[in-house]
Parts: C-alpha cells; structure tokens; sequence
C-alpha cells in the first residue's frame, strides 16, 4: 500500500505549463484524487520552501515539504521540522574555489539561505541578464560583502549553491568540485550544478520523512526527472523517472511515465489491486 506520493518540481510536476509555479490542469486534478484516495502528498525540490508553497496553494491540497534538495523539510501546516547547512568553514571552502580557481568557467554562482533568500553573483556580461530572470521568477539580490559576513557569523545559514557552467564542461567542473568540496556535487541540468551539504540529499531527507510518518520505503512513490532526483529513487520502491530525463536517470528508476498524473493512475492502481 502506497502511502505518499513525492514529486519533484521543475520538470516533474511542473512540466508543460503556462507558470513555474502552477501545474497543469492535468496534474493539479491527479493531485486531488490522491487527497481523495487518502495518500499523503509531498514536493520535494532544489527550490526554497516559499517557492514550493506558491505551488500547494495552487494545488489547494496540503503538502510535506522537502526543500533546497533536502536541506529543509517542513509538514502540512509549514513547522520546519528538519534542517541542514553548511558549516563556516565549508562556506569559506567554496567560495574560494569559485571565486579564485573557477571564476573563469563559471556564468554566475547563486546563494541559497535559510531565510528563502537568494544572493546572485555574476561573473560575466551575459550572465547579469541571467539574473534579471531568476529577480523576476525567484526574487534574487545582488550578492554583497554584508552577505557572505551574515553567513559567515551564522545570522543566516547556507543551505545551497547553483552554479552556472557551460554544458560541455559541466562533467569536469562537477568532478573537480567532487575532488575539492566537502559537499554533495550534483548536476542539475545541462548549464547547472548544485552544492549542498554533506550526506544531504533529496534521499536522506525523503528518509528522515519515512521516519516521522512511521512509514517504509514500499509505502513511497517518487516522480523525477534529473540527477538529483536518483537518490531519491534508491530508498523509495516505487520510482517514476519522467520520459523526456536523460537515459542516465530513467534507467534508475522502476517505472518511465509522460506525465506526474500517469504515474497517480499507476500508484492508485497499485493499492487498489
């Protein structure tokens, strides 16, 4: 018996629609039957925790909330319940190799913090106009000394950092990082790579839910799409990995599905055979 559905986001439950924060007609109405069908639902995802909740108010059904890939996770009233960042001096760790030693392979870097805020830092000209995009989409700021000092006294905290890369060195730049950084190295699409902390994961937070729930893994569906995505496949049985994710991620997964509501027909078909 499947007792909760967890989805990632981009490219998952939000694929093929008009906003990064509403799903389509077709998912939003395969949410709901697992509300109606008495299965838990969570979204797990790279995005801060105020971004996934702009996404349940348009499902207008009550989520868990794996945030940051793992870094927070939150029940359906919003408590935080679970939480993991970098350490100072892994902080200092980073930001030397992106602003020293791959300054020149990289577009920008992004800071995510505990407080849902994200600190932009461009290295290039085509890359200030990245930023306008994530201004407008995730209300990024320009990264200031003032920042880095608040992270560095802990009067805020570090949960993430996305750096932008150029698709055909992303595999170097991500095994060099793996090599220097105490941390979780993960490609997250063709111009991205995410750092988190260490042992921190979608995985390891998808987990640490099963603990509180009571739950096991053969009572977890998970859809995704990505490489950060592939630890979350490992503890849940019943893996999804959508059909357009690379060939890498699909043969991961248990299940290849066109759709976030393809995969809620299979689930409730599996509890109710």
């Amino acid at each position: 018996m499947i007792k909760i559905f967890i989805t990632d986001l981009d490219g998952t439950l939000i694929h093929k629609s008009k906003s990064h924060v509403e799903p389509n007609l077709e998912n939003k109405q395969a949410i709901k039957k697992l509300e109606i069908n008495d299965v838990k639902f969570c979204i797990a995802t790279g995005r801060s925790e105020n971004s996934i909740r702009e996404v349940e108010d348009h499902l207008k059904v009550q989520a868990y909330k794996i945030g940051v890939n793992g870094a927070t996770i939150s029940d359906v009233n919003n408590n935080l319940i679970h939480s993991r960042y970098f350490e100072k001096e892994c902080i200092e760790e980073i930001l030397k190799e992106v602003e020293e030693n791959l300054r020149k392979e990289l577009y920008y870097y992004i800071l995510m913090t505990d407080k849902s805020k994200s600190y932009f830092r461009s290295f290039n000209y085509l890359s200030s106009f990245i930023n306008l995009f994530y201004k407008k989409r995730y209300k990024t700021e320009q990264l200031k000394k003032t920042h880095v000092d608040d992270l560095m006294e802990n009067r805020e905290k570090l949960l993430k950092v996305n750096l932008g890369v150029n698709k055909v060195k992303k595999y170097e730049i991500a095994k060099i990082l793996e090599e220097r950084i105490n941390g979780e190295i993960c490609i997250t699409s063709p111009r991205s790579i995410e750092i988190g902390p260490k042992n921190n994961t979608k995985g390891t937070a998808i987990l640490k839910l099963m603990e509180i729930l009571g739950i096991n893994k053969s009572e977890v569906a998970y859809i995704g799409d990505s490489y950060n995505d592939l630890s979350a496949f490992k503890v849940c049985e019943h893996s999804f990995a959508m059909s357009h994710a690379d060939e890498n991620v699909k043969k991961e997964a248990k299940y290849q599905v066109e759709s976030v509501s393809e995969a809620v027909e299979l689930v409730l078909n599996i509890n109710n055979s």
